[in-house]
């Protein structure tokens, strides 16, 4: 009976357990759709929460002939304003402009498609570029969106510290206050440089203003904005470095070196027509006047990735070629 009692209990138990086993994995697929849809839930709304704090109420939108879609915000609402020690600021009078500029080369009015038409904007607005959902999902992470750049024939300006941990382009966050309805930064430009080509000179001038002590930006002949003074502390007085060039980042640090191109994607030695340049390399005194920058410094990572040259003419001033392919048989 004892015996027959046992062999009774084992196969309950296994009926148990079988029955158990056919369950547990339908229970577990209903668990990891509503732990999916829990998480897809969240994500929505985070992207909708960064949408609407970059995409601001708008007078009126603009469509540009590349899909972008421009708002003209009113000033005072752009996301400068939304940092809490700026949040009264209001417009400033035109900064003054440093002495002595010397332009050189082949400059060409700065041109945007989005103004190709001549759309009238409203007085006291300025264009920003609105930011899409699949910008967002494209990038590594919502916190992380803004702080890298989209690869686009386009003007940027930012600021970052931590190694790329903090800050952010253009106006996505607080930090440009743009002045101008004549300028979008992150939208398309033209006319480019092509390979072995026409090639095109923009003129990009930044200085800190020494009537309010702002860092101000210009755009070939367009005031920009300015980045307000209350935002730093190193660079309160002076800059401490001056940098020209190009910069690749490269999130892949133990693998294989990035394919990732800089500049045209091909090395100073090929020179005009064929490497990136800077031209006419100045830096502006604390008097306010334009200068002449002779004694520079060359530095490159890897040279066989990419490398720089510099040089001295009576068109170009001082000037450096620089740029690479990256990832190549000599760049592994």
């Amino acid at each position: 009976m004892k015996s027959g009692a046992c062999s009774e209990i084992s196969s309950t138990v296994s009926a148990f357990f079988l029955f158990f086993l056919l369950l547990s994995p339908v229970f577990s697929t209903i668990d990891l759709r509503h732990a999916n849809k829990t998480f897809e839930s969240k994500k929505m709304k985070s992207i909708k929460a960064t949408l609407g704090k970059n995409n601001k109420r708008c007078v009126k939108s603009i469509k540009s002939p590349d899909g972008d879609v421009l708002d003209c915000v009113l000033f005072h609402l752009q996301p400068t304003f939304d940092h809490p020690m700026l949040k009264a600021t209001m417009p400033l009078d035109p900064p003054k402009i440093p002495n002595g500029n010397k332009k050189g080369g082949m400059e060409t009015e700065v041109k945007q498609l989005w103004n190709s038409k001549g759309e009238s904007r409203p007085q006291g607005t300025i264009p920003i570029r609105r930011q899409t959902e699949s910008e967002i999902l494209r990038s590594n992470s919502i916190s992380k969106f803004g702080k890298k750049l989209i690869k686009r024939n386009s003007i940027y300006v930012g600021h970052e510290n931590d190694g790329y941990q903090s800050g952010c382009y253009d106006l996505l966050c607080a930090g440009l206050a743009q002045r101008t309805h004549e300028f979008c930064l992150g939208a398309s430009i033209a006319p480019i440089s092509t390979y072995n080509s026409n090639q095109f000179d923009i003129t990009i001038l930044i200085w800190k203003d020494p009537g309010h002590g702002n860092w101000c930006l210009m755009v070939g002949n367009i005031q920009v904005g300015y980045w307000p003074k209350e935002l730093f502390t190193d660079l309160h007085e002076h800059a401490a470095k001056i940098e020209f060039g190009g910069e690749v980042y490269n999130t892949n640090t133990e693998g294989p070196h990035t394919s990732t191109q800089m500049g045209s994607g091909h090395f100073s030695s090929e020179g005009f027509g064929k490497a990136a340049y800077v031209n006419n390399i100045q830096m502006v005194d604390q008097n306010n006047m334009l200068h002449p920058v002779s004694d520079l410094e060359l530095y490159a990572e890897n040279m066989n990735c990419y490398d720089v040259s510099n040089g001295y003419s009576s068109t170009w001033g001082n000037y450096i070629f620089f740029g690479g392919p990256g990832s190549n048989p000599n760049c592994p």
